[in-house]
């Protein structure tokens, strides 16, 4: 079984704050997108180095779901780490 999902980075917020007790923030999609696969797999959680964010997300759905097969996990992200373009949130969503 395969699941995919495509996310765009964001340039930060264009509002943000508390309407009726309850915050909200809208943030600014960039047209750049990330995208992940996972890809069912017997034995253990494989995916690329340096992406343990996502590799939890899998493994913390994964057991969410009842599922106790591993996976393949791969990235496809273009947006560069620590430019503030949510390029980590977008490896994990």
């Amino acid at each position: 079984m395969l699941g995919r999902a495509r996310v765009p980075g964001a340039c930060g917020e264009l509002v943000q704050g508390m309407i009726d007790g309850k915050f909200f923030l809208i943030t600014c999609p960039i047209n750049i997108t990330a995208e992940v696969r996972v890809t069912l797999k017997p034995g253990v959680l494989q995916g690329p180095r340096g992406k343990s964010k996502a590799l939890r997300a899998v493994q913390l759905t994964l057991a969410y779901l009842g599922s106790r097969s591993g996976a393949r996990v791969s990235i496809n992200n273009p947006l560069p780490s620590g430019k503030g373009l949510a390029s980590s949130t977008a490896d994990v969503v």
